[in-house]
């Protein structure tokens, strides 16, 4: 069993929400991740990973409107989301894998 957890995050004048709170998921299996801005409507969205021990690293990053940027280690097997409009994205692993345990936080900016 894999258990990503989420942790929600708030940034000066800015609240986000994510969902589910908790999430434990088999090997092999997938799960989606949601965050919604609450109080903002931020150009960019962002999604991180914090495993024990480690530093927190960045796996994706979106300006509405165009497309996902995945960093190095995330380029297969994950997923973000987000329509044009909504300030509402996903974060998608295809296949849990025990190195996806851990925290995932997902923040908004209007500057990158």
């Amino acid at each position: 069993m894999v258990s990503p957890s989420f942790s929600a995050g708030l940034a000066l004048k800015a609240t986000i929400t994510q969902s589910p709170e908790h999430l434990v998921g088999k090997v092999g299996s997938e799960v989606i991740m949601n965050c919604e801005q609450r109080t903002t409507d931020h150009e960019w969205m962002y999604w991180y990973y914090h495993s024990r021990g480690q530093e927190l690293r960045l796996v994706t990053r979106m300006l509405r409107g165009d497309k996902p940027n995945y960093e190095n280690g995330y380029q297969t097997g994950y997923e973000m989301n987000r329509t044009e409009k909504d300030k509402h994205s996903t974060l998608r692993i295809m296949s849990l894998a025990s190195k996806d345990q851990g925290l995932y936080f997902c923040a908004s900016s209007d500057a990158r």
